[in-house]
């Protein structure tokens, strides 16, 4: 074990089989051995960036899990110790959300300090939680993961019930939808060091990012690298137990009507140039049109050309 670098790791991990936390920890433990199974201390030390590992948590989590959930935090700091490099958290990032959303325990509440463990809500927390989402109207947040083949983006399927529709009382610029971001013409580039070419969105910041853990949806191109010619097309993908999206009638960006009676879905779909979307995350709610979306230009000239308008839910957003 070098202990001035991370050691070298598999580049293409297979991650097409999590389909729960034990099989996540399989991956896991096999990247920990492939790095020469490193110390806390040695942990701490290659994981220092976005995903650094206390030496109290990285004692915790180097060890068998016994059927505890790390958060995803936790799981990119090891896996990054190990030798991943940034460009394939995504993947990452996708295994965890399936293997989360096989985990039967309740959704995860504060975080115990120090340990990286995502508990089980205390009954306060509980009501507490569900009052807010009675107050919001959302429920049924299961996540149905990306398929985790060494890239963001492959395809994906579920059998999960559609997301229960909103209902907002008042008028919707009154009560409980409020303007965030008016409508907006984006040219939106590939990313094109990815099998699958596209550029994940960050609905918060309103701007394309490779973080990981900031993504709310991704445009696609495919198939694989994004070839030119008719064959070509694009998606949308919302992000596993983050966002979800719709296909809606109407031509108006600035008009979230169609929104709000929506069934939205958990899966990719396919863009058609002047088509509106929905896209509903925990606390934004996103028309896309797609202006332009070319067909013959190389995937790493192609600019995505959009319109996006986003929403506030539930409460007022003074951050922008």
């Amino acid at each position: 074990m070098n202990d001035d670098g991370p050691a070298e790791h598999d580049p293409h991990p297979d991650l097409t089989g999590v389909r729960s936390m034990a099989d996540l920890e399989d991956r896991v433990r096999h990247l920990q051995i492939r790095a020469g199974t490193p110390n806390p201390g040695q942990v701490h030390r290659l994981s220092r960036g976005t995903y650094e590992l206390s030496k109290s948590t990285a004692a915790r989590w180097v060890k068998p899990w016994q059927g505890r959930t790390p958060r995803l935090e936790v799981v990119l700091g090891l896996v990054s110790a190990y030798g991943v490099p940034e460009s394939d958290l995504a993947a990452w990032t996708a295994a965890y959300g399936r293997a989360r959303d096989a985990t039967p325990s309740p959704p995860p509440a504060v975080e115990v300090s120090g340990t990286g463990e995502t508990p089980t809500r205390s009954p306060l927390l509980l009501l507490s939680a569900v009052a807010t989402v009675l107050v919001l109207a959302f429920a049924g947040w299961a996540a149905v993961g990306r398929d985790g083949s060494g890239e963001p983006g492959p395809e994906r399927t579920s059998t999960a019930a559609p997301v229960p529709q909103i209902s907002l009382p008042g008028p919707l610029n009154a009560s409980g939808l409020y303007a965030f971001k008016p409508p907006q013409s984006l040219n939106l580039p590939l990313i094109t060091d990815w099998s699958i070419p596209q550029q994940p969105f960050d609905l918060d910041r309103f701007e394309p990012t490779r973080k990981p853990d900031a993504w709310d949806l991704s445009f696609e191109c495919r198939p694989a690298r994004c070839p030119t010619g008719p064959g070509r097309t694009y998606t949308i993908l919302p992000v596993p137990g983050i966002s979800f999206v719709a296909a809606v009638d109407g031509s108006a960006v600035d008009d979230p009507k169609p929104c709000i009676t929506a069934t939205y879905q958990r899966e990719s779909v396919l863009l058609t140039t002047g088509q509106l979307y929905c896209v509903r995350t925990g606390n934004r709610l996103a028309l896309v049109r797609a202006v332009d979306l070319p067909e013959n230009a190389p995937a790493d000239e192609v600019l995505i050309k959009t319109e996006i308008a986003v929403w506030s839910l539930g409460q007022p957003d003074l951050s922008d």
